[in-house]
Formats: structure tokens, C-alpha cells, sequence
């Protein structure tokens, strides 16, 4: 019977690494969804109203964004070490943070390169900034998902 349980739980282990990996891929993918629809109505926001970050300044959506650049840019900028990571020329569509597999990352949407109806997530461990000297960021992920 020992052998037999022992089995088992080589197969549950299994299943769960794979259940794991499922569920970050499920929570990246939702996590991109967001960006991108904070993005979109980040901008129509601040077309229709220029006082957006006063109006509401407690907005926990502006904690997970990089530093607040001009208006329009506070979703698309990044630190050069997670830019030089990604290592695309690209103005990211939306830019975030949040935890992949336990490590504090930063979540960079950018167009795909050559299909126009998807885009390209990419998944950057946030541990190269503030770092002396900072090199590139390391990509954790890439994943493509449809507009």
C-alpha cells in the first residue's frame, strides 16, 4: 500500500504544478485584460477630463503603474532595465505591476509584431530596479493573447 500511496502523490504533484501554471497563466491573461481596459478608458477619461488624478487620487489602479510620466503616458512607461529586458522599441500599449509566481514583476502589453489583432504580454521581474548597476530586466514570460 505504501508504494501505491507514494504514487499518487507523485501524480498529485504533478497535477499541481501543472494547476499552478494554469492559474498564473489564467490570472496573467486577466491581468493583461485589465491593463488594456484601464488604458482605454485612462484615455478617454483624460480627453474628457484633464483632472483626473485630482478627482481621484486614492485610485488603487495608479499604485500598480509605473511612476506618473506627462498626461496620457502614466500606463505606458517603464523603468529602462524592464524596457531593456523586453528589448522591443515599442510603445507599450499598458504597463503594470504585479505578482508572477510569487516575484513582484511588472507586466508589459505591447502590440504583437506581426498580427494586429493580438497583442504581446511580457512578464518582467521588477527585481533590476534601483539595482547599481541595473542591467536588463529578466523576462520571466512571454505569452500572446487576442486583442
Amino acid at each position: 500500500m505504501g508504494a501505491d500511496s507514494s504514487g499518487g502523490m507523485d501524480k498529485g504533484a504533478t497535477m499541481d504544478a501543472n494547476a499552478e501554471s494554469d492559474r498564473s497563466d489564467q490570472a496573467l491573461e486577466a491581468r493583461v485584460r485589465s491593463l488594456l481596459a484601464d488604458s482605454e478608458s485612462g484615455k478617454q477619461k483624460q480627453e474628457s477630463q484633464g483632472g483626473l488624478r485630482e478627482t481621484d487620487p486614492g485610485s488603487p489602479d495608479f499604485s500598480l503603474k509605473a511612476s506618473p510620466g506627462s498626461p496620457g503616458t502614466s500606463t505606458t512607461t517603464m523603468p529602462l532595465c524592464v524596457r531593456e529586458g523586453v528589448g522591443r522599441d515599442v510603445t507599450p500599449l499598458a504597463v503594470g505591476m504585479s505578482e508572477y509566481e510569487g516575484r513582484q514583476a511588472y507586466i508589459v502589453v505591447l502590440p504583437h509584431e506581426t498580427d494586429g489583432s493580438q497583442v504581446e504580454a511580457y512578464v518582467v521581474d521588477a527585481d533590476c530596479v534601483g539595482k547599481e548597476p541595473s542591467g536588463p530586466g529578466t523576462v520571466l514570460t512571454t505569452r500572446t493573447y487576442p486583442r
